[in-house]
């Protein structure tokens, strides 16, 4: 883990969604699976977190996620795959 320490500037500390990356987005999904997913579709229409929502929308555009037939999310074979070489 890198740490990086430095003279406070005044920005407003990150947020948990924002310190929240691949990977332990993907060990979420990996260990709630179909409830995991549920949860990220409730937090792309959330309209109190625009943020979060971009987010997650890159998810989709970058292939990692994707929408069946019925718009329910689930994990693309490039997003699984990705996570197998991490391991």
């Amino acid at each position: 883990m890198k740490y990086f320490y430095g003279e406070y500037d005044g920005q407003e500390f990150p947020t948990q969604d924002k310190l929240f990356g691949f990977d332990q987005f993907m060990q979420f999904i990996m260990q709630y699976g179909d409830q995991a997913l549920k949860a990220i579709q409730q937090m792309m229409q959330d309209p109190n977190n625009p943020e979060q929502s971009e987010m997650l929308e890159q998810l989709l555009q970058d292939g990692m996620l994707d929408k069946d037939g019925k718009g329910r999310l689930r994990l693309t074979p490039r997003a699984v795959s990705k996570m197998q070489r991490k391991r």
